[in-house]
């Protein structure tokens, strides 16, 4: 029983419909310890190939006398998938016989005569199970057997029953709200104060919407419209709501596409949590954005722990409430395709940042290259600078100092590249050393024939021609 209590949200998924449902006990009802007496119900169907998709919420009267209100609610919501299925039966056989103006005839239906089946099935469950839990008393105290006190109420035409009866079929006392979703139509109706809330699209911004509101009373009355009441069939309201049929829709920035559904969610929920909000309408709307953001498994998460924080900071009461997205996996679907074309963009923008730092780092190494380049010429002044100082120390080989040695091996390059150059100019200097050696010679000679030749000592034949 502990594992199942623990399981505090049920989801169905239907194509594109998603669906939550969570139904926590209230801060009061835990206190007197008693259970949860709000009811939620969601069903998926097929007709004929048609799906169909029903959401009820139920909330049993928490005053004392209502002793079986938890019961009540259950009733009146299988009540109610009873009513649906036979409705959208005729719905269908209606749309193959008129698809032209099939829809005009359910509304009217809906409206008239929906409520009222509605609430006849429900009492028709609840004196059934007032009779298996008190039939034996019944029989003792001489009433009258369940199948005799309906003949008996209808042969007279009162919905009284039996006193006693009354008074036992007062202990189921709950209210109801339903929200059936069928083609591009939404059905709403219930009695009571349990609310249906849609949350929709109007030019790219979400607005949130009650439908079938609960009808102004007297502040003095502070009673609640309820199933088990006798003028309770003139109690159910009623709407209809036309739905646009939807391809796809960006939740991002909620730019609508042609055709784009009207209605993005559709919450259902008893008293308890509107009741409970300064502003319904806002945290409705936050749900219903960081649903769309963070997924469905975000919301399974916290709407159980987020309903306790509301009942506890609020009035107390319990909570039940059903979270229905109608197209889901469209939002969900454009919401991937929105991130595929940013993971793409993110991805050319690494691209280009990778170019960029490649042209930094060729930046980079051109500027390391410059500073070589500095750091040689630097050198390459220093050389020159420790040759200009006078006094340099030779070393002892040869008389050259170690600057000179420096400095040879520094333009040793460029004396190379200029090897044709300064093989012109060497061959220039050697004809003109060839010249002015000749030219020696010959002032030489000229000299020695000048002068007094007995003063020279005679000479071999060997000697003049050295000379």
């Amino acid at each position: 029983m502990d594992n199942l209590k623990k399981r505090s949200v049920l989801r169905l998924n239907h194509g594109e419909c998603q669906i939550l449902l969570c139904c926590r006990t209230g801060a009061n009802h835990k206190e007197r310890d008693l259970p949860c007496q709000d009811s939620c119900m969601a069903s998926q169907h097929f007709y004929k190939g048609y799906p169909y998709t029903l959401l009820v919420v139920a909330d049993g009267h928490g005053n004392a006398r209502y002793t079986r209100s938890e019961v009540g609610a259950h009733l009146a919501a299988q009540a109610v998938r009873e009513v649906s299925v036979d409705f959208v039966h005729a719905m269908v056989d209606l749309m193959e016989k008129e698809p032209a103006s099939w829809k005009r005839d359910p509304v009217r239906h809906f409206k008239d005569h929906f409520g009222r089946a509605v609430i006849k099935i429900f009492r028709d469950k609840v004196e059934d199970h007032a009779f298996k839990v008190e039939g034996h008393a019944f029989k003792v105290e001489g009433h009258a057997s369940k199948k005799s006190k309906k003949k008996e109420a209808s042969e007279s035409g009162k919905e009284e029953l039996h006193t006693d009866s009354r008074k036992s079929i007062d202990r189921y006392g709950t209210t109801v709200t339903m929200a059936l979703l069928f083609e591009n139509l939404l059905f709403l109706g219930g009695v009571g104060d349990s609310a249906v809330y849609t949350v929709e699209q109007k030019s790219a911004k979400l607005n949130v919407k009650e439908n079938i509101p609960e009808e102004k009373k007297d502040i003095s009355d502070i009673s609640t419209p309820s199933l088990i009441n006798l003028n309770a069939r003139y109690s159910w309201k009623t709407a209809v709501k036309t739905l646009s049929k939807t391809e796809q829709t960006d939740v991002k920035t909620l730019n609508r596409s042609p055709g784009i559904s009207d209605v993005v969610m559709i919450l259902a929920t008893t008293d308890g949590m509107p009741d409970s909000l300064k502003d319904p309408s806002g945290s409705i709307e936050d749900i219903c954005k960081k649903s769309l953001v963070h997924g469905l498994d975000w919301l399974e998460e916290i709407l159980p722990g987020q309903l306790d924080e509301w009942s506890n900071n609020g009035v107390g009461d319990d909570m039940g409430v059903i979270v229905c997205f109608p197209r889901y996996k469209k939002y969900i679907s454009q919401d991937k395709k929105n991130e595929a074309v940013q993971e793409e963009m993110f991805s050319q923008d690494k691209k280009d940042e990778a170019v960029q730092e490649d042209m930094f780092s060729q930046d980079k190494k051109d500027e390391a290259v410059q500073e070589d380049m500095f750091s040689q010429d630097k050198k390459n002044e220093a050389v020159q600078e420790e040759m200009c100082e006078p006094g340099s120390d030779s070393s002892s080989d040869g008389g050259y100092s170690y600057s000179e040695f420096a400095a040879d091996d520094v333009h040793r390059a460029d004396k190379a590249g200029s090897g044709d150059i300064n093989s012109e100019k060497s061959k220039i200097e050697m004809a003109d050393r060839d010249d002015v050696s000749i030219s020696h010679k010959k002032n030489k000679t000229a000299t020695i024939d000048r002068a007094d030749l007995s003063t020279i000592p005679s000479q071999t034949d060997k000697d003049r021609e050295e000379i």
